[in-house]
């Protein structure tokens, strides 16, 4: 029998500029609530109790939520959207097969967690903010995505070096 891949989320507050890790029933809450301010404008400002801290914090329209990926890092870290990863080559090599153009190697290079229609994937760092980032079959910059089986094969060998949200510093890439 197959298992089910635990449901987690975490939130990064523009407000707070903190992440928090949220409950899948927290997450549920707090997208319910976003949803009814956009709907029924009078409805009352409402919280989520943070589990990690206790920490009450008021319904906050900019908070960003991002779900678990159900994967670890090479250090056994639990990988999320929105991570940053670098790719240590250590369980072998993944490779980008844009349809037009040579194929790339990516160990050594940085890489965004991305949930896309297709699934789970990584985004190579030089093709975030770009138009057509959330478009499974556009090359950016010459770099494909690479799908959630390669992902889940290789993910011995990707470490989280950091998010897109309290680590924006990473975002640059050699073009």
């Amino acid at each position: 029998m197959m298992g089910v891949r635990e449901i987690k989320f975490r939130m990064w507050s523009k407000e707070y500029q903190q992440m928090f890790g949220m409950t899948h029933l927290q997450a549920m809450y707090a997208v319910g609530a976003k949803l009814a301010k956009q709907h029924v404008p009078e409805v009352a400002e409402s919280e989520v109790v943070m589990p990690e801290t206790g920490v009450s914090l008021p319904f906050q329209e900019d908070a960003v939520l991002m779900q678990y990926a159900g994967l670890h890092d090479k250090n056994g870290v639990e990988i999320y959207e929105g991570d940053i990863v670098f790719d240590t080559g250590s369980t072998g090599h993944m490779f980008s097969h844009p349809y037009c153009g040579e194929r790339r190697c990516c160990t050594g290079e940085k890489f965004i967690i991305a949930w896309l229609k297709c699934g789970i994937t990584l985004r190579h760092i030089s093709s975030f903010g770009k138009s057509g980032y959330e478009i499974p079959n556009c090359i950016i910059n010459g770099w494909e995505i690479i799908k959630n089986y390669d992902v889940w094969n290789h993910q011995g060998s990707l470490e989280i070096i950091g998010n897109i949200y309290e680590n924006p510093e990473l975002l640059e890439a050699t073009p």
